[in-house]
């Protein structure tokens, strides 16, 4: 939601009729914005059902993403993920730290890994939500996230995370996923 020429027109219409209408007008933009990236991701979704090499692609570049990050999956299996992660220079944010999207990356990847594991390891399952707590910046060496799944559903998982490097709490994160 950038400023641009519809945000303009809502200032205008502030200053001509008042906040309630700014307001009304802002709140229907950020609707109709939602509602389009939701059509957006359902129309993905039923592309890549009904693609297998759609799929096949995704898949790739979703290894891929985890080898450039220095994604090591060292333990999944009865609900339960152990990840690896090591401080590389593209993870750093303006303050020479971990940059948090690169956590968050560990930390998704190791909730999909222990949901996926209760299906055999086939991707069964993906985020609905996720919520992370920062607890502290990571400035070099390596991290781990412990996953495990709280509730198994028949169409949902519970699930929480846990960073560590070394005996610090870098992180803790709590998901849901539909299966």
């Amino acid at each position: 939601l950038a400023f641009g020429p519809n945000n303009l027109l809502s200032v205008l219409n502030g200053t001509r009729h008042g906040v309630r209408v700014a307001v009304t007008a802002g709140l229907g933009r950020i609707v109709a914005f939602t509602i389009m990236i939701t059509i957006s991701g359902v129309g993905l979704g039923a592309l890549l059902l009904a693609s297998e090499v759609g799929f096949a692609i995704v898949k790739f570049c979703g290894a891929a993403y985890l080898i450039w990050m220095g994604i090591r999956i060292l333990r999944a299996e009865n609900g339960e993920a152990e990840l690896r992660m090591a401080m590389q220079e593209q993870m750093l944010n303006l303050h020479g730290r971990m940059h948090g999207g690169a956590l968050y990356s560990l930390i998704d990847t190791a909730l999909g890994q222990a949901s996926h594991s209760l299906f055999g390891g086939e991707a069964g399952s993906m985020t609905l939500e996720c919520k992370v707590n920062y607890i502290r910046g990571v400035e070099a060496g390596e991290v781990v996230c412990h996953a495990r799944v709280l509730n198994a559903g028949r169409k949902v998982h519970v699930l929480e995370a846990r960073v560590e490097q070394g005996d610090k709490l870098i992180a803790t994160a709590q998901a849901t996923f539909i299966c």
